[in-house]
């Protein structure tokens, strides 16, 4: 939403004499686009600043930045986002969704951490000559199946 202010000049003064708002979609998209290129580009932001962004992206209804943003904040600790007070400002979408994105990547993890134990304990687990070794391979995968979703 763009913001114009017309002021006309009365002898020493202006004064206003309307105020316009408009946004133009095709403006909105490519600014989308631009801003989540720019943020997938991003090596890493802060919580604060990545907080700012999805503000912003929320503000503007940019889809494509709101996104990149979300996954720019899913890779963050929880305790770190939500310790943060300007964190309370996003909406409950956004929050479900960064959230969202952390649980897929912890099962999609999981599943991987899973298939490495399943394959090597196909070939004798990690430590064949050490006993402990194998108990501990075998305590992990105990571990990360009682995770498991399925």
């Amino acid at each position: 939403m763009y913001r114009t202010s017309f002021y006309r000049k009365n002898s020493s003064s202006y004064f206003a004499i309307g105020t316009y708002e408009y946004q133009t979609e095709t403006s909105l998209l490519k600014i989308d686009e631009e801003l989540a290129k720019c943020m997938n580009e991003k090596e890493y932001l802060n919580p604060d600043e990545i907080i700012g962004e999805i503000l912003n992206a929320e503000l503007y209804t940019l889809s494509k930045y709101l996104t990149a943003c979300i996954e720019k904040a899913s890779k963050l600790k929880y305790d770190t986002l939500i310790r943060r007070p300007k964190f309370q400002n996003i909406s409950a979408d956004t929050k479900a969704n960064i959230f969202w994105t952390k649980c897929e990547k912890l099962e999609l993890g999981t599943e991987n951490c899973l298939q490495v134990f399943k394959t090597s304990s196909k070939f004798g687990g990690f430590c064949s000559d050490c006993a402990q070794g194998r108990k501990v391979v075998d305590e992990a995968k105990h571990m990360l199946n009682a995770m498991s979703w399925s």
